[in-house]
């Protein structure tokens, strides 16, 4: 309530951004690119639900560790999404 409508709309794009991004990764064939996208959606649900009862965001401590979480998660469903190759010298 006392962020209004644009506090609610940035808390639901918190949650819902990684969270289409990990149900995407559950799709993977690559076991890991999987592991990581449950792990994510576990992890955005519990703060999700966490939110309902406190301000878990305005919490400095609790919100730089769901940013490093997401973060962390992200970057390992996401390893596997295109393959990387080094640049060729001439």
């Amino acid at each position: 309530l006392r962020m209004g409508s644009l506090g609610l709309i940035s808390r639901l794009v918190v949650l819902a951004v990684p969270l289409a991004l990990y149900i995407r990764a559950i799709r993977s064939s690559v076991a890991q690119c999987r592991r990581a996208g449950f792990l994510g959606i576990t992890v955005v649900i519990g703060y999700a639900t966490a939110g309902l009862s406190s301000e878990v965001f305005n919490l400095i401590y609790a919100s730089s560790f769901y940013a490093l979480l997401v973060v962390a998660l992200a970057a390992t469903a996401l390893s596997h999404e295109t393959p990387w190759t080094p640049p060729v010298m001439p």
